[in-house]
């Protein structure tokens, strides 16, 4: 049997960390440059205050692999894979696909030319600790569905479906034969599995009464929260959407822990004036404008919260430590002393070097000290 991504839509919360950890799993685990590389084998879908994320199910039988005219799409192992180097780019795959997951991505190539292949999960394939999205997803609301998953369902997909007496369920069927499986199923409504299938009785009867019991049961409503960080996975997406990829959820959780000392020096890793960009970053557009809360109690409000860490350990004299870098003797003359300038001459004090900053204005701080007409600043 092929193996999957399995995906609760009761525990998924739609923060799009799979997503992230998808694309790093697939860049030596860096984020990708630009957003027209930021291509996701798994996708996060919301609806109707619903969300679920979407992956390659790695058919048996896969329609993909009998649709391929150049047989590059072939069944490896336990699971469907593509062959890049024998890939056209037809699209046949694309038609083909029952669950509109397959897609076609062209990448540039040497002399103007363009290379379109075929993309969909490989199942982290190589990756030792398994699927990225598996691994990282906060709500634990993806599964790797092997044999073990599906055949022997019992507890451990009951308590995984968080059916509240799955496992007497399970229990009961599974001390059943085949014919009495059947009957009691029948008295259930339970629908007779087609002739020939690979799937046994009481197998069926296990998933039929765990349905049954699923759909009675009463959908969870998420009452709305206070815009206070879910921590959505070791890499967020709205780390990913900020240019910088600041560590936003990580130095949050040192804030609401009071270690403000910390936090700062976090959010220095990434970023050399967290004091600017906390008030002049369109955070709207960016982070928040990502955050998985925006849309049912407003996102939370990264950029106040940047400003206030900076702020709060520049009050009490923080500063960055700078005792194990070593002067390389050289200098640089840096001309302009606004937000870029200054960052810029941050850079190479960290590196050794001696900035020498150079400026029109008796005071640091170009747009930010003195606006100009027609533009705006902060």
């Amino acid at each position: 049997m092929n193996h999957f991504i399995l995906s609760d839509s009761r525990k998924c919360i739609g923060c799009q960390a799979c997503e992230v950890a998808c694309v790093m799993a697939h860049n030596e685990e860096q984020h990708v440059l630009t957003p027209q590389r930021f291509l996701p084998r798994i996708t996060v879908i919301k609806a109707e205050g619903q969300r679920n994320a979407i992956t390659c199910r790695h058919c048996e039988d896969a329609p993909c692999v009998r649709s391929c005219p150049n047989d590059a799409i072939a069944q490896s192992g336990d699971s469907v894979q593509v062959r890049q180097e024998k890939c056209i780019g037809c699209k046949s795959c694309m038609v083909a696909c029952p669950f509109g997951v397959m897609q076609v991505v062209v990448t540039p190539q040497a002399a103007g030319l363009v290379k379109a292949s075929a993309h969909k999960c490989d199942l982290c394939q190589g990756r030792e600790a398994g699927p990225a999205c598996v691994e990282n997803c906060p709500a634990q609301a993806l599964t790797l569905a092997d044999d073990e998953t599906l055949i022997t369902p019992g507890e451990a997909a009951a308590t995984a479906l968080g059916m509240p007496g799955g496992a007497a369920v399970a229990a009961r069927y599974a001390a059943l034969q085949p014919a009495q499986c059947w009957r009691e199923g029948q008295a259930n409504g339970d629908d007779r599995p087609r002739a020939g299938s690979r799937i046994s009785w009481r197998r069926r009867c296990v998933r039929a009464t765990l349905r049954r019991s699923i759909s009675r049961s009463p959908r969870s409503r998420r009452s709305s929260r206070p815009p206070a960080c879910l921590t959505c996975g070791e890499h967020s997406i709205c780390e990913w959407t900020c240019p910088l990829h600041n560590h936003i959820p990580q130095w949050i959780e040192l804030v609401k822990a009071g270690n403000i000392a910390a936090a700062v020096a976090l959010s220095h890793q990434t970023n050399c004036l967290p004091e600017i960009t906390g008030r002049v970053c369109p955070q709207d557009r960016l982070c928040e404008g990502a955050c998985t809360l925006r849309d049912e109690s407003g996102a939370v409000t990264i950029g106040n919260i940047e400003r206030y860490i900076s702020d709060q350990a520049l009050a009490s004299g923080w500063r960055p430590d700078l005792s194990q870098v070593k002067p390389s003797g050289k200098r640089v003359a840096i001309i302009g002393a606004g937000p870029a300038g200054l960052a810029c001459a941050d850079m190479l004090v960290r590196h050794g070097v001696q900035p020498v900053v150079f400026d029109r204005h008796p005071e640091i701080g170009g747009l930010l000290t003195f606006r100009h007409s027609g533009v705006q600043a902060g």
